[in-house]
């Protein structure tokens, strides 16, 4: 016999027979990954993460940024969508109402603690017109006709405005958003208006505020396809329920470990709790299955599960340094966000490998000893 299988005979008996000591080993083990599980921080995704540091280009860009300052840019769109053919709602951005709107929404935004400045059509009118706006719609359209800039903040047919938000180096994109909302929000706008945020600078937190939701509905949707799945296969509360907490322990403890060593969670990398949940639910369906042949032919739990362990450890191992081999390579990469996730993906298997063999057996032979008892109980 070789010292593995020694190795893995002795963990068997070990587990099978000291059922209450293991459930106290897990649960310290969970409550100490749940503590720092609080403890992990969400990080924004920008470009600097996405992108290799030790290429010239990169270098270059990120020195400029350095050196001369950062070009994030926030803009605030401002654009004409007509709803009744013979109404009063605004159909020309050059209208004097929809450029007094520009001119307050300008002033207004430039009151923003992140914002440096703040450029529009109405800003190079006032500049150009000693701090004044045209009073008249022909000095309006000759104004924009005839100055080049204007391009640049009105579109050629007329029907959208821009304005220009110059951020600062270490503004927060979150808070920026919600700034830029609550400024469009406290001035009343003409009929047939839309004014949104937008932006590369506004991006992030757009996405975020998107993929927040997405997350919680897929991870939502995943827990109960595995539960319809597991049901379906066993046929039993008992048997179908308890590889679940092969994914929900596996899934604290990595995320214990994570918030130990000081990896942040990113809108991206997030989403590795589902594919975690996917492949780490395989663990605990093959004890359980395993186990339920070998309770057939051996009708004491200990001894089953015993058997059960000394066959499912080794070829569940081998798959789990399969797996990690696959998501360490991902980490080869040069790309922060691909080194984050292959890492992420590599704790949430192992741990799952970890919570299946450890977790799953004390759980079954606890279960079906006291549903044991409660049938002698009724006879």
């Amino acid at each position: 016999m070789s010292l593995i299988n020694k190795i893995v005979e002795a963990y068997s008996k070990f587990v099978s027979r000291n059922l209450w000591l293991m459930v106290i080993i897990v649960l310290i083990i969970t409550g100490i990954s749940a503590y720092f599980s609080s403890t992990i921080t969400t990080k924004n995704m920008d470009y600097r993460d996405m992108l290799p540091e030790d290429r010239d280009t990169i270098h270059a860009l990120f020195a400029i940024e350095e050196g001369l300052g950062g070009t994030e840019t926030a803009m605030i769109a401002i654009e004409l969508d007509s709803q009744y053919a013979n109404s009063n709602e605004s159909r020309d951005i050059r209208e004097l109402e929809i450029l007094e709107y520009i001119d307050k929404l300008s002033k207004l935004s430039d009151e923003i603690e992140d914002v440096e400045s703040v450029s529009s059509i109405t800003t190079i009118m006032r500049a150009s017109n000693n701090r004044e706006l045209p009073k008249s719609k022909t000095e309006i359209n000759n104004f924009i006709s005839n100055n080049p800039q204007s391009n640049q903040y009105v579109s050629s047919d007329y029907q959208m405005a821009l304005i220009r938000l110059r951020l600062r180096d270490d503004f927060d994109d979150k808070q920026i958003l919600k700034e830029i909302e609550d400024t469009i929000s406290l001035i009343p706008k003409e009929e047939g208006v839309v004014v949104s945020p937008a932006g590369q600078a506004l991006t992030s937190a757009a996405v975020n505020n998107e993929i927040g939701g997405d997350i919680a509905k897929t991870g939502q949707l995943s827990m109960i396809g595995i539960i319809i799945i597991l049901l379906l296969l066993f046929r039993s509360i008992i048997f179908g329920l308890t590889p679940l907490s092969t994914i929900l322990i596996g899934v604290v403890w990595a995320f214990g470990y994570l918030g130990l060593t000081g990896i942040g969670i990113s809108s991206i990398t997030s989403g590795a709790i589902s594919m975690i949940m996917g492949v780490g639910i395989d663990f605990g369906i093959q004890i359980v299955n395993r186990f339920k042949e070998e309770l057939q032919k051996t009708k004491e739990e200990a001894k089953a599960m015993e058997i059960t362990l000394n066959n499912v450890i080794i070829p569940m191992g081998t798959t789990t340094i399969s797996a990690l081999i696959g998501f360490t390579a991902m980490s080869m990469g040069e790309l922060t966000v691909m080194k984050d996730l292959g890492s992420i993906l590599s704790y949430g298997i192992a741990a799952c490998f970890l919570a299946s063999i450890s977790i799953v057996p004390v759980l079954l032979i606890l279960i079906l000893r006291f549903y044991k008892k409660i049938k002698e109980r009724k006879k």
